[in-house]
């Protein structure tokens, strides 16, 4: 992701923001109002009839997921280095752990169990915490520019199996745009990965964004191509919602 404006305004974290709200919504639009909350069948199990929204919704989970993953290892990263997070900074460095969290748990429940720990047990507890590499409350936030990437590989990598795997038949014109999707969708799976592993590479960030934008607009264009005024002469769509052609 890139951040919006130098500084740390509000604006900053805006493409994360719309990220994770924009796959929440649409995530919301597939899973409930398309199904109708007819999500399982009268019989039991899911409804086959809405087994292509269900499948939609699983991967705008994953988008959503990247992006709220991703803002919360921002405010993570913003709470330990600027001013603004002082305070929870200082939550985290207050927090107890291993034995001292045994002590002080001992303390308030009044529990004779806890109370009766010797100074060799609270030592073997402390060593216990060393050989784990170290104190057990350590946090794994922020994520590093790697991880954020592998997250949003992960996501494309659902996407290309949603669309490689359709539940729902697609041939002829519907055939080679979701076709052209796929392998759009595993450039975009490639680039993710580069850019775990060349994280400051601006090669692998600029082919990461240009293959996101492309993305992006084919998705239009299959909108208005598909679905919309743009369809091919020769073509239409039958009572079941198949785009049947002609060719001349």
């Amino acid at each position: 992701w890139n951040p919006v404006g130098a500084g740390g305004g509000a604006l900053r974290h805006l493409e994360l923001y719309v990220i994770a709200g924009g796959a929440f919504l649409d995530m919301c639009v597939e899973v409930l109002y398309s199904t109708h909350l007819h999500i399982f069948a009268p019989g039991g199990g899911v409804n086959p009839a809405h087994l292509n929204d269900l499948e939609h919704g699983g991967m705008l989970l994953m988008f959503f997921l990247v992006g709220a993953l991703a803002l919360l290892s921002e405010n993570t990263r913003t709470g330990q280095d600027g001013p603004e997070g002082e305070g929870l900074a200082t939550l985290v460095q207050a927090r107890p752990c291993g034995h001292e969290l045994v002590s002080k748990l001992a303390s308030a429940a009044g529990s004779p169990v806890l109370e009766s720990m010797t100074p060799v047990e609270e030592s073997a507890e402390a060593y216990h915490e060393y050989s784990n590499g170290g104190s057990s409350c350590e946090l794994y936030l922020p994520l590093t520019e790697g991880a954020l990437c592998l997250l949003a590989a992960t996501a494309y990598t659902a996407e290309l199996l949603l669309f490689y795997f359709h539940s729902t038949t697609h041939q002829g014109l519907e055939g080679y745009y979701h076709y052209l999707l796929v392998v759009l969708v595993g450039l975009c799976v490639a680039s993710a990965v580069l850019g775990a592993l060349l994280p400051a590479s601006f090669p692998a960030d600029l082919a990461s964004g240009l293959l996101i934008t492309l993305q992006g607009l084919w998705f239009y264009q299959t909108a208005f191509t598909l679905y919309g005024p743009m369809l091919p002469e020769g073509c239409h769509r039958d009572a079941g919602g198949d785009i049947d052609c002609h060719g001349h």
